[in-house]
């Protein structure tokens, strides 16, 4: 059994705990605790449902602010760095899938899953911006070594 944690923006439209608006709620998303006490962090675009576009940068971003864009940080102490924040969004999905064999990172023989983002988030990380990686756009999508989607001419080019 893994034990894991899912860092997410909550509350976006009250800017802190989704039920109650509080921004200092000791125990909301214990991610760091659970990273610190050997447990694993796992991400996925499928939540919070609280908008019709997944977010995955928005909640990204969080987990490594612990605010929503333009909020107060809520629970500051159990932020992750944006490795760690990156690794819950790849390598830990597929260990939490027990796929982490054939997925979640680019080594041989593993299947060729990526994407290319319009700017450098790691950069924007250490630079001290971590917020303005919730702009981040997806510029292609590589599935099993291939191409599936190109920014060209899409919804996404538009945003």
């Amino acid at each position: 059994m893994l034990p894991a944690a899912s860092p997410r923006g909550r509350g976006a439209k009250s800017g802190g705990d989704a039920y109650t608006g509080d921004n200092t709620v000791p125990g909301g998303d214990t991610n760091r605790a659970v990273q610190d006490a050997g447990g694993v962090t796992a991400a996925g675009s499928d939540a919070p449902v609280e908008t019709r576009d997944p977010r995955p940068f928005v909640n990204l971003a969080h987990a490594i602010t612990r605010r929503n864009p333009g909020g107060k940080a809520l629970n500051a102490a159990q932020d992750l760095t944006v490795d760690e924040a990156i690794d819950a969004y790849t390598i830990n999905g597929a260990r939490m899938l027990g796929i982490d064999k054939d997925a979640g990172s680019l080594d041989v023989g593993k299947s060729a899953d990526f994407i290319v983002l319009d700017r450098d988030i790691v950069q924007l990380a250490a630079d001290g911006r971590a917020d303005d990686i919730a702009k981040t756009r997806v510029k292609q999508t590589w599935f099993r070594g291939k191409q599936v989607y190109p920014l060209r001419g899409t919804l996404n080019a538009e945003r």
